[in-house]
Parts: structure tokens; sequence; C-alpha cells
């Protein structure tokens, strides 16, 4: 027996295989840059953090920056840069060696961490995400 597909039959197929296609895009970049970067200084350190967080649109990356040593008290500030913008500063914070709260890195956002001691000056970045 022979099987014949009519246009609309194949027209119908490779739509369909686009559009799943690009679902598991859209899914699958959301989880292009989980897991956890050490940024050192003489005198600082600390960990930035990326994972999946469910938000009422789906998942979507979310990130944090732990503190991990601080040789000189006062000496070390850590943050976290969205677009540009300072959204997480450890020195507007009751305890600066504390991890900051896990901001929202999903679509049109570009966050990184960063360390610096301004005992050397060092400023270490994490890429954006």
């Amino acid at each position: 027996m022979k099987w014949k597909l009519g246009r609309r039959a194949v027209r119908a197929a490779m739509v369909g295989s686009m559009v799943a296609g690009s679902v598991v895009l859209a899914n699958g970049s959301a989880q292009a840059a989980e897991g956890q970067w050490t940024l050192s200084t003489s005198y600082c350190s600390a960990v930035v953090k990326i994972e999946l967080h469910s938000y009422p649109d789906g998942l979507h990356d979310a990130q944090a920056i732990d503190p991990t040593r601080i040789v000189y008290p006062g000496a070390c500030h850590f943050s976290l840069i969205d677009n540009g913008r300072v959204i997480y500063d450890s020195d507007d914070q009751p305890n600066p060696a504390a991890q900051s709260p896990w901001e929202y890195d999903g679509p049109w956002h570009s966050m990184y961490g960063r360390v610096y001691d301004s005992i050397t000056g060092e400023q270490p970045t994490s890429t954006p995400n």
C-alpha cells in the first residue's frame, strides 16, 4: 500500500515541526547559564549563583551573590548589576556578609555580579547573563 500526502498535510507537518522546535528553543534558553561562579580579589570573594526559579510566566533564571571571604570588614563590597543599574549593594544591607536575595534574570535582563575590594581596587565581575 502506498501512502500519498497532499499539500495541506505536508504544510501542516512542516508548521507543526517548526512550532515544536521553537517551543524547545524557547524553553531551553532559560536554562543556558545555571551554575556558580567564584569572584575573588586579594581580600574578598563571593559566589555568583544562577538557578531556575518559577515565575507566573514560566521558569526563568534568578541570580544571587553570596560573599564567602571577607578579610577586612568594610573593605569588601558585593553587588548585582542588571542592565547597567545596581539592584543589590551589600553596603546598603544590615548584614553585608549575607547572600543577596534572588533577583529575577529573565528576558530583557542582562545581570552580573561584582566584587569590589576597596584596599586593592580590584573589581572582578561575572559575565552578564
